[in-house]
């Protein structure tokens, strides 16, 4: 598994969230000739906010509760466990998480998450 935004050095940072905004800047151009054509748009977006969060949370010092990998379950009786494919930072220092098996724009807060495995302890 390779390096998630928080994990990779400022530089490599800096230029994967230019790159982002570049692809989102041409996929952007392709919506407005096609409107249908959302697909690939939705996710650079997604991806565009994950490289910002993960920049925005280095320059405060923030870190993530839960890192890609790792197995969490609602707080709530009798829900399994689910794999966290990224974790993002929001504004004033709230964080959301990506689940394995969900919709590809559908965030939940960490707050609604408990850790069951982490992905460290599996390495």
């Amino acid at each position: 598994m390779g390096k998630s935004a928080y994990e990779i050095s400022h530089r490599r940072l800096v230029n994967a969230l230019g790159l982002a905004n570049i692809r989102l800047g041409v996929m952007g151009e392709r919506f407005l000739r096609d409107p249908n054509d959302q697909t690939d748009l939705i996710a650079e977006v997604r991806c565009v906010e994950y490289l910002t969060g993960a920049l925005i949370a280095r320059l405060e010092g923030a870190t993530p509760p839960f890192c890609r990998g790792d197995m969490v379950r609602f707080k709530l009786p009798g829900s399994g466990p689910v794999r966290i494919e990224r974790v993002y930072h929001l504004e004033n220092c709230k964080w959301a998480a990506k689940l394995a098996g969900t919709v590809a724009d559908e965030l939940f807060a960490a707050g609604m998450l408990e850790l069951v495995t982490s992905a460290r302890a599996r390495e």
